[in-house]
């Protein structure tokens, strides 16, 4: 139960909540840009579809804002479970995604805002142009830099950290790792712009991440105050314990 006046529960609270929900705007968000612009080129197709498709291209925006905003305590969540076990993966990676996810509130209103604008333009046939020009712009590349860097590896190397912690379902922790790999992996294939593929990819990452969500809300405020070293129960959970003096 959620009480606002302890810190200690709100916090834990908020974690699981967001591990859980961040991942599902996130991936939502993907699938609809997929299904909007996937296969159809660059220019004034890709233009075209996001006018035919205007309402649920900011529906896509606006899921993607939404997860932004919910990793920052999923990620703040996340380097708190590995502050005494993977420490050092835990600092790094949750530093490089809080960066990431900084460059991707950028990108969502330049790209989405951009898109979305230049497809109701009355001057659409002169915007491919204008978008090239702008995507290769030094202001555009630093945060583009920042949520590919940031977020690739710093997703990575949290996956990696809570793999090797043993502070969650280790199910959950596998999925979460193997997501991310395949996820960074498929970006490099025709495949990235497949919904279908895409989309199970999200949904490992997403299942992962929920299942972390669903064994932090699972944790007595006690445990989630104190994780140190960690033992496996009957149902797979690691749960944390107070360290011996």
């Amino acid at each position: 139960m959620l009480k606002i006046n302890d810190a200690d529960n709100f916090r834990r609270t908020l974690a699981g909540l967001a591990l859980i929900s961040a991942p599902l705007a996130f991936g939502g968000s993907d699938v609809i840009r997929l299904s909007i612009e996937g296969g159809v080129g660059e220019g004034r197709e890709q233009l075209a579809a996001i006018a035919a498709s205007s309402g649920l291209w900011q529906v896509a925006a606006a899921l993607n804002m939404i997860g932004v905003i919910l990793f920052v305590p999923a990620i703040l969540g996340l380097m708190h479970l590995l502050r005494e076990r993977s420490t050092i993966l835990g600092h790094l990676g949750g530093g490089l995604a809080l960066v990431g996810f900084l460059g991707w509130a950028a990108h969502n209103r330049g790209y989405y805002g951009l898109m979305g604008a230049a497809s109701t333009s009355d001057v659409r046939g002169e915007m491919p142009g204008f978008i090239e020009h702008w995507m290769m712009s030094p202001d555009t590349i630093y945060y583009v830099l920042m949520f590919l860097v940031g977020s690739t590896f710093g997703m990575l190397l949290l996956s990696i950290g809570l793999y090797r912690a043993r502070v969650t379902y280790r199910w959950a922790a596998a999925l979460f790792l193997l997501g991310t790999v395949l996820y960074e992996v498929n970006s490099f294939t025709p495949a990235s712009e497949s919904v279908f593929a895409v989309g199970i990819l999200q949904a490992l990452i997403a299942v992962g991440l929920g299942g972390t969500g669903l064994a932090v809300l699972a944790m007595s405020d006690a445990d989630w105050a104190r994780v140190r070293g960690a033992t496996e129960t009957e149902e797979g959970l690691v749960v944390a314990r107070p360290r011996v003096q």
